[in-house]
């Protein structure tokens, strides 16, 4: 009896985790998928207003997600097109690469090591605001 109930035990539990290794499909795009990490990493990183979105959130949302679903739709066009092997496509991606290096770098560096409480974040949006 203890072999069985430590076999179902064993059984539940690599089911559990790989259902948590599962990423969320938000939206599909052709072959293409949005997860909810890209979605949600990009929704971050969409500038905000702190005080002008308030009670915008689920619009922001909707304009983060129509901006990935807009890129993956030109990116199939690109492809479909044979744009995505020319000289201009290979430089422009060069600088883009390094734009998103650079930012990860600021990321980890500095801004991953900056810590602004609540009060000041506060202070600093009514002073903004004045300005």
């Amino acid at each position: 009896m203890k072999i069985l109930t430590l076999i179902f035990t064993l059984i539940l539990t690599v089911n559990f985790y790989a259902q948590l290794n599962e990423e969320k499909v938000v939206a599909k795009v052709g072959n293409d998928e949005i997860t909810e990490d890209v979605f949600l990493e990009r929704y971050e990183l969409t500038p905000q207003a702190n005080g002008a979105m308030i009670g915008a959130e689920e619009s922001l949302k909707s304009e983060v997600l129509y901006s990935i679903i807009a890129e993956k739709l030109w990116a199939i066009e690109a492809e479909r097109e044979g744009l995505s092997n020319s000289e201009l496509m290979k430089t422009t991606y060069k600088t883009i690469e390094k734009m998103y290096v650079r930012d990860a770098l600021y990321r980890k560096e500095i801004l991953d090591k900056v810590e602004l409480t609540n009060e000041y974040l506060t202070e600093a949006f009514k002073r903004n605001s004045k300005i």
